[in-house]
């Protein structure tokens, strides 16, 4: 009975750091839409900002982290996922600049279908029946969210760009969930995060993009970026890549465009339509479907 105690407190913990993950990432979309500066720049000062965060604390901590034993395999896996995540950005940014941002944030919730090809690849193995289920189930839920607005579409070059970002995100869990077996994950994210920025700062400068000369209040909501979807979120959600597999949390993440469509109606007065709410019912069943399901198999 203990066992069976300690393991519903276990998941109940998964659960809500999950939810509190995602709700956090859900805040992005809501500071950027007031946030008057390049995509590119917003995302440079967002991975910077939870850097200069984190980076402090981890050195204050350098010999309970025990830094010098770093593995130069997890250095690998630190560098595929830096890199995963800087082009994500990039990528992303691109397609919402050359194609509607409803087909770009579509395409890009495709990533789990990209998590279970990676495993497949990698291990050779097929994720369980309830993963399938819940790609079904989630797709489904996203595309009638969007349905209204006409996605389907000619296929232009942005949506190609959304499709390898969302491949992207899906390499940047897979290998973050890699390193995390074997280092702490503070170690994990001060080398993602600062990693990330000085890709996203190099191709900034290449590009010429404006990095500064903002007003205060876009200063503000740079610096609220930087602390909540991605010090809070983003960090919250890689700290169940040790012992949670990518493809339960590339689904429970895709409540993200549901979290920021509740928000835009409380903040924005953006009132949902009944197909919206049809596509968010099936979302959120699709990431509770999932949790439910990992939960069990871990339980056995």
């Amino acid at each position: 009975m203990a066992d069976s105690i300690e393991a519903n407190f276990s998941r109940f913990g998964t659960s809500l750091r999950l939810g509190i993950g995602v709700l956090a990432l859900s805040v992005s979309s809501i500071l950027i839409r007031f946030c008057h500066a390049p995509s590119l720049t917003i995302s440079i000062y967002r991975l910077t900002i939870a850097f200069l965060c984190i980076m402090p604390i981890n050195l204050m901590r350098q010999n309970q982290l025990k830094i010098r034993t770093i593995s130069q395999t997890s250095v690998l896996f630190i560098v595929i996922s830096s890199l995963c995540l800087a082009l994500h950005f990039w990528l992303w940014i691109s397609s919402v600049e050359t194609t509607s941002i409803t087909k770009s944030t579509v395409l890009v919730t495709t990533s789990p279908i990209f998590v279970t090809l990676l495993n497949w690849l990698i291990q050779r193995s097929l994720p369980p029946r309830y993963i399938f289920i819940s790609i079904c189930l989630s797709t489904t839920g996203t595309f009638i969210l969007v349905y209204e607005q006409s996605m389907f579409g000619s296929f232009s070059q942005g949506d190609g760009l959304a499709i390898i970002a969302a491949a992207c995100m899906a390499g940047y869990l897979t290998a973050g969930h890699k390193a995390l077996k074997m280092i702490p994950i503070q170690i994990y994210i001060t080398g993602v995060y600062g990693l990330s920025s000085v890709m996203l700062l190099l191709l900034a400068l290449f590009l010429q993009t404006d990095l500064t000369g903002f007003d205060k209040h876009t200063y503000l909501f740079l610096i609220l970026i930087g602390l909540i979807p991605q010090l809070i979120g983003h960090s919250l959600i890689n700290s169940l890549l040790r012992d949670v597999h990518p493809g339960p949390i590339s689904i429970a993440i895709l409540g993200e465009p549901l979290g920021a469509s509740v928000l835009a109606w409380i903040f924005l007065d953006e009132i949902p339509t009944y197909v919206t709410i049809l596509g968010g019912t099936i979302i959120l069943y699709s990431v509770g479907f999932v949790i439910r399901h990992y939960g069990s198999t871990q339980n056995t």
